[in-house]
Formats: C-alpha cells, structure tokens, sequence
C-alpha cells in the first residue's frame, strides 16, 4: 500500500525488496540525504501498528509534532518519495552505477589509486599509496582531501586515522586504522561528465605533485566526531 503499492505486484527485484523491507520492519529509518533528492535532508520512518510504533509515536508528539505531521514539510515528504520511486529503478541504477565508475576510471587514469568494484555511491582513494611519505600518525587521507581541494575545489572526505584512530586501552598507543582513504561521493543529479571531467583533471595535478604533498597534525579536536570538528595545521 502506499506509496510502494505499484510495486508490491513487481518483477524487479529493486522494487520488491525494497518494498518488502519496509512492510516487515516494524520501525524503519533510512538517511534521505543524497540518494532521494539532491536539496532535501531528512528521515523517514515507517508507521505500522506495532507496540514498538506507537512508542515512538508518543515521544515523538512530544518532541516533533504528531505523526501525521510527517516531520518534515509536504514538499519535501514528496520529493523524498519521488526520489525514493526514481532510486529503486533499475534503468536509473544502471546508469548510476556507470556515472560513479566513470569517476573512477579517471580518477585511476589521473594516477589515483582507486578501490574496484567502484559501485554506485562514491570512489573510495588508497591515499596511503598515493602518499607513501605520509604516515598515519599525519593524516594523508586528510591531506590529499585538502590538497585536492586547494587545487580544484572539489570536496571530499577522509575515512582513516582521523575518524578511527583510537587509542590502546592497555598501552594508550594509537591504533591506526588499516586503510587510509579518501572518499568521494557523488550526488545524484546534480554532476555532469564535465564536472566529472573536472575532478580528475585537479587529481591529475595534485598525482603530478604528490610528492610534495605534507601531512597535517591535529591542532584541537574535541573527545567526540573529531573529524568533522577538528582543526588541523600542515606539518612543517
């Protein structure tokens, strides 16, 4: 029912799984961020009449609004829905699926060493390979993202010490992470293959001259979500 009804009856198996998961699961959440609509952020969670539903609800009531208030304005609870229709279509996946490859082709022909399969979210970088000078005790996820970012502007994320990096509870030595990555998601419909074009030509540049690429040291970073509030410093 719903707004999976036509797709309940379906041969896809997209489709159906989809719809199947969230008709079993008595509360459900999914992050509506990237994959649904490029503007919108938000959650959605599903009412079926359960004991741990109506839990929920209640706090919900008190905290947000009323259930059917959605949580979240009109126009947006119907982009996510039409994104949500537009996401589990497979000739729509397909193409996805080739529009994040391509990234990592060029990425790998700019001298990126990139993870395969790429699949249909982002282009996972081995920034310790592309920066074998840089230990991870100096961050060079963390590096390349900012080198390449000072070049093209091109955003991207680290995922290695900077987020994972935890200290021994016997020792207090750092326990790096075994990958230092780097990131690079892709929005749905918003890049074209120019602005694809674009990103590897900055890491073409940036490959060019990884050598003299730095690390980075923390200058401050709170107990919690570190790489996201952290401020860092190029090593001398």
């Amino acid at each position: 029912g719903g707004i999976f009804g036509k797709y309940t009856t379906g041969v896809r198996f997209c489709q159906r799984f989809t719809a199947g998961g969230m008709a079993s699961a008595p509360v459900g959440r999914i992050r509506l961020k990237r994959r649904m609509h490029p503007p919108e952020n938000g959650r959605w969670q599903s009412p079926p009449e359960s004991i741990e539903w109506k839990c929920v609800s209640q706090q919900l009531i008190l905290h947000e609004g009323f259930p059917t208030y959605g949580g979240l304005a009109g126009r947006d609870l119907e982009a996510m829905a039409q994104g949500l229709y537009e996401g589990i279509d497979e000739e729509y996946l397909s193409y996805r699926v080739a529009h994040v490859r391509y990234l990592g082709e060029q990425l790998a022909a700019a001298g990126w060493p990139i993870y395969r399969p790429v699949g249909g979210h982002a282009v996972y970088v081995d920034a310790g390979r592309l920066l074998p000078h840089i230990p991870p005790a100096q961050f060079p996820g963390v590096a390349a993202a900012a080198a390449l970012y000072l070049e093209g502007g091109v955003r991207s994320v680290e995922i290695g010490s900077l987020m994972f990096a935890r200290p021994d509870p016997e020792t207090g030595q750092t326990i790096h992470p075994s990958l230092e990555l780097v990131r690079l998601a892709v929005p749905r419909r918003v890049y074209t293959r120019s602005h694809l074009d674009y990103v590897a030509e900055a890491a073409h540049t940036v490959a060019e001259r990884a050598d003299t690429v730095r690390g980075v040291r923390v200058v401050e970073a709170p107990p919690l979500l570190r790489h996201f509030l952290a401020r860092l410093a190029w090593v001398e």
